[in-house]
């Protein structure tokens, strides 16, 4: 995961006044969901018709219809040294979906 941090400079506000509320930019797609829900593999098929249809079987789906947003994860554990083939295989697998 990615994180962004952003230094701003500190604003003082007067006894009695109001500061402006800043708005804070989203670190990552989760953060611009409104609703989700989210579903784990134990030991079954996920099972999530309403946003895609794949042959693909994710350990984990996260998903907001209402934003149209779908996250899939896939939980993988390679040695050390096969971090890359592993990164190559999983991407591999799922690159059809991520054209839809």
């Amino acid at each position: 995961m990615r994180t962004v941090k952003k230094t701003e400079k500190m604003q003082f506000v007067k006894e009695g006044e109001t500061g402006k509320k800043l708005q804070t930019p989203a670190a990552s797609i989760l953060d611009r969901a409104q609703s989700s829900e989210m579903v784990v593999d134990l030991k079954r098929r996920l099972v999530f018709p309403s946003v895609a249809q794949t042959k693909q079987n994710p350990d984990m789906v996260i998903w907001s219809a209402k934003d149209n947003c779908l996250v899939m994860v896939e939980l993988t554990v390679p040695w050390e040294s096969r971090c890359e083939e592993a990164m190559e295989r999983k991407t591999t697998k799922y690159a059809d979906t991520n054209k839809r």
